[in-house]
C-alpha cells in the first residue's frame, strides 16, 4: 500500500561550504511507516569529551574533525535516494559507512557504542552517524582508508567566561504550586525550550541542569510558575552565552563527587546527583 508523504524544499546559504547555494528535499517522516529499525549506535557525549581529555593527555597526540560530503542522503531506499526525514536514512548511512570501516581494519568497542579503533595504528575516533572525531598520533593514519573524506571541519573554541557561585547551607521544599494550568501551545513551548537546552547543558553548560531537571518534572502539567521558571532559565542563557569546558592534561584517574539532599523536592521528592572528571591531582571536597 502506498501513502503520499510531503515534500518540503530547503533553500539556504552555507558559505562556509564548496558550494553555499543548497538546496535540499526533505520528507515528512511522521507519515512514513517503517517497521525495520531507525535507531543508530552513536558516540554518547561522555564518550567523546573521555576522548578530548585522551588527547591532550596522550604525548604527540592531535584530533580533528571529519565529515564526509553528502554520505547521509547517498544512502538508498525504496526513495531512489535516501532523503532527509526518512525515519531509517540514519541507520541506512551508519551501516553502510560501517560495512566501509570494517574490511581495513576498523572496529568499534564492544562496551563502547560509536568508539571505534583500528587493529594495528594508534588511531581512535568517535562515529556519529558520519561524522568523525578523530584522536591520531601519526598523521599518515587520518587519511588511512578513508578515500570517500572531502570535507575538514574544526570546530571553534568558545571564550572564557566567569564562573557562577551556587549553593545554600539549608533547603527547603517549595510551596505547592497553585498557579494557573498552561494552554497547550505554552505547554509546548515548555518542551521545546527544555528539549533544545539539555543537550547544549550536557555537553557544555553542566549548570543549568539542576533547573533543567527540576522543570522537566512538571512538563506533563506545567502552570504559570512553571513558565516563570523557563523565562528565568532562558534569561540566564541569554546573560551568560559563552560558557566553556576546559581540559586539562592528567593521567587520567576516574574521581567522582557527589551529594544529595532529602525531601527537599515538591511531592515529597528528594534529589541526588554528582560530578565525576579525569585527573591524577583530585581536590579533597
Amino acid at each position: 500500500m502506498q501513502r503520499r508523504i510531503l515534500l518540503r524544499i530547503v533553500a539556504a546559504y552555507r558559505p562556509e561550504k564548496d558550494n553555499p547555494c543548497r538546496i535540499r528535499f526533505t520528507v515528512g517522516g511522521n507519515l512514513i511507516e517503517y517497521l525495520g529499525k531507525t535507531s543508530t549506535k552513536a558516540a554518547d557525549i561522555t564518550t567523546i569529551k573521555i576522548l578530548f581529555n585522551s588527547v591532550i593527555s596522550t604525548e604527540g597526540a592531535r584530533f580533528i574533525t571529519l565529515d564526509l560530503k553528502d554520505f547521509y542522503v547517498r544512502s538508498y531506499v525504496e526513495i531512489q535516494k535516501g532523503m532527509y526525514g526518512l525515519p531509517q536514512a540514519g541507520k541506512i548511512a551508519n551501516d553502510q559507512l560501517i560495512k566501509l570501516l570494517k574490511p581495513h581494519g576498523y572496529t568499534e568497542c564492544d562496551i563502547t557504542p560509536g568508539l571505534w579503533k583500528h587493529a594495528t595504528r594508534s588511531i581512535q575516533f568517535c562515529l556519529v552517524v558520519d561524522d568523525f572525531g578523530i584522536k591520531y598520533t601519526d598523521p599518515d593514519d587520518v587519511t588511512h582508508q578513508i578515500p570517500t573524506l572531502t570535507t575538514i571541519t574544526p570546530r571553534k573554541l568558545p571564550t572564557k567566561h566567569d564562573i557562577p557561585q551556587y549553593g545554600a547551607k539549608v533547603q527547603y521544599t517549595n510551596s505547592p504550586d497553585t498557579s494557573p494550568a498552561l494552554d497547550l501551545d505554552d505547554k509546548k513551548r515548555v518542551q521545546e525550550v527544555l528539549g533544545t537546552l539539555l543537550y547544549y547543558a550536557r555537553a557544555i553548560d553542566s549548570t543549568m541542569l539542576p533547573a533543567i531537571g527540576t522543570i522537566a518534572t512538571q512538563q506533563a502539567n506545567p502552570t504559570k510558575k512553571t513558565m516563570e521558571a523557563v523565562t528565568q532559565l532562558l534569561n540566564y542563557c541569554a546573560t551568560n552565552p559563552n560558557a566553556i569546558v576546559r581540559y586539562l592534561k592528567s593521567d587520567m584517574i576516574l574521581h567522582a563527587d557527589s551529594d544529595a539532599s532529602y525531601l527537599s523536592e515538591p511531592k515529597g521528592r528528594s534529589r541526588a546527583a554528582g560530578y565525576f572528571y579525569l585527573s591524577d591531582k583530585p581536590i579533597d571536597p
